[in-house]
């Protein structure tokens, strides 16, 4: 049920990543978050992987920008500018999965 909603939430969250403006900065901005994000998540879930999660996440941060980023003087910024708050978002969507089985499974 989560893996539905996401790829409909995330196709068109990411149906603008290399466009130009704001709304192009934000699709970036949300991918990153959500790169970031997986590898909080994972360091906080499963501490055996940050290394490993580090390094995927510098390299697809490294793919996206160069990849989607036409104008970097401007969009780069932007992009920049809207990560943290991406970020934020894109823990606490990962963890509510988490969140939600450990109410279910051990019990309120």
């Amino acid at each position: 049920m989560f893996a539905v909603a996401g790829r409909l939430g995330l196709g068109w969250a990411f149906h603008r990543i290399g466009h130009p403006g704001w709304p192009g900065a934000a699709a970036t901005a949300a991918a990153a978050g959500l790169l970031l994000g997986d590898a909080v998540g994972r360091g906080y879930f499963y501490r055996d992987d940050i290394p490993l999660a580090a390094i995927i996440s510098i390299i697809g941060l490294a793919l996206l920008v160069w990849l989607t980023q036409r104008d970097r003087r401007r969009q780069l910024p932007r992009a920049a500018l809207l990560t943290a708050p991406a970020t934020s978002g894109a823990v606490l969507l990962l963890a509510a999965p988490d969140v939600i089985e450990q109410l279910v499974f051990i019990g309120f």
